[in-house]
């Protein structure tokens, strides 16, 4: 028996696994975290070319911090220095990136809470779930066809199981990004679904 693998196939799971949270902690917590994702991704985009130099004001701070705390010169102790370049600045941009999501998250857990949740607020919030993955994998493969492109090489490869009787083939990551004109539209559609779900609870409520 011969599996082969595309890329997004062994990328479904993480859509599936968002949108079986989703359905369990409903559309609220949901709703809050698919506009974090969102936000993680502009910010990301605009902080990415800026991070190797936020990391080291950082460290130069914190390096200031300890000498003064020593009752030292402010200069006494000397920060170290990071140096992204150029074909790793995408990759650190997207682990800055992660670090947004996982943030926003918790932004959204502390905000509100699952509630009262009808049957149609837990489908809205698997669907939420489901599309906050797909935004963020949108972004996720944005910053690795950008490493992809400055680095000249796709790391990825192509994977394989072999067992007796049976071999997996697993495709390589793309090259570019083949979700990158989708984000807009699932944004939109995001929106739509949290207005007719807002009319329908107003209306409901109403008779």
């Amino acid at each position: 028996m011969i599996i082969n693998l595309e890329w997004w196939q062994w990328l479904l799971p993480l859509v599936i696994a968002s949108a079986v949270m989703g359905v369990y902690m409903g559309w609220r917590v949901m709703a809050i975290w698919t506009m974090g994702v969102y936000f993680s991704g502009l910010i990301a985009h605009t902080m990415g070319p800026k991070l190797e130099r936020l990391i080291n004001k950082v460290l130069s701070v914190f390096a200031q911090f300890v000498a003064l705390a020593m009752d030292r010169d402010e200069s006494a102790i000397s920060s170290p220095t990071i140096d992204i370049t150029s074909p790793w600045e995408p990759f650190a941009t997207g682990i800055f990136f992660v670090s947004l999501v996982f943030l926003s998250w918790w932004v959204a857990r502390k905000l509100t809470n699952r509630g009262e949740l009808g049957l149609l607020g837990h489908l809205l919030g698997g669907v939420f779930g489901g599309l906050a993955a797909i935004v963020g994998l949108a972004q996720g493969l944005n910053y690795w066809s950008d490493f992809v492109a400055r680095s000249g090489s796709n790391p990825s490869g192509g994977a394989g199981l072999t067992v007796p009787q049976i071999s997996i083939g697993v495709a390589p990551l793309p090259d570019n990004n083949p979700l990158a004109t989708m984000i807009c539209p699932l944004m939109g559609l995001f929106i739509l679904l949290i207005l007719v779900y807002t009319f329908w609870r107003v209306f409901r409520k109403a008779i």
